[in-house]
């Protein structure tokens, strides 16, 4: 393993420590357009929404949210430097990093999710109908990614 790989590694793990640091501090107002001045004691239980201990969804969403920021900050740098093996190792990390907590924020918040290709579905029960809410997987996209670049590592 070459030095700028273990450089890249590092500095992988390093951000993932600040954002996971970084999201215990009330920084709502800077990653979110709508605040929470507390994180709201709701979950999603069987569909229905339920009061609940709602603290650790809220948390993995800020460290989500600050490390989808690193990324995309460090994407935009790399539109000025060779795509290395330092580079590829730290978007390596960092993208599986986001898909892990991205996972985990999903499953700390409902537990009537449906994952499917690029897609999840969260049902709800409002009013005694059933309504399902698509989302696009962002989980599955920076997976995705995550194998792109351990391959070009490894072809080199």
């Amino acid at each position: 393993m070459s030095r700028r790989t273990v450089y890249g590694l590092a500095l992988g793990v390093l951000s993932i420590a600040v954002a996971l640091a970084a999201a215990w501090a009330p920084i709502g107002p800077l990653i979110s357009d709508e605040a929470l001045p507390a994180p709201p004691n709701l979950l999603i239980v069987n569909g229905a929404v339920e009061p609940g201990n709602g603290f650790l969804w809220y948390y993995l969403w800020k460290a989500t949210i600050l490390l989808v920021v690193f990324f995309f900050a460090a994407l935009i740098a790399s539109f000025f430097l060779e795509m290395g093996a330092g580079i590829r190792a730290f978007f390596a990390v960092i993208s599986l990093a986001i898909a892990a907590l991205h996972y985990a924020n999903l499953l700390a918040m409902t537990n009537s999710m449906r994952i499917y290709p690029l897609l999840d579905v969260i049902n709800l029960n409002i009013n005694g109908r059933s309504i399902n809410q698509y989302y696009l997987d962002i989980g599955q996209l920076f997976i995705i990614y995550f194998i792109y670049n351990i391959l070009k590592l490894f072809k080199k």
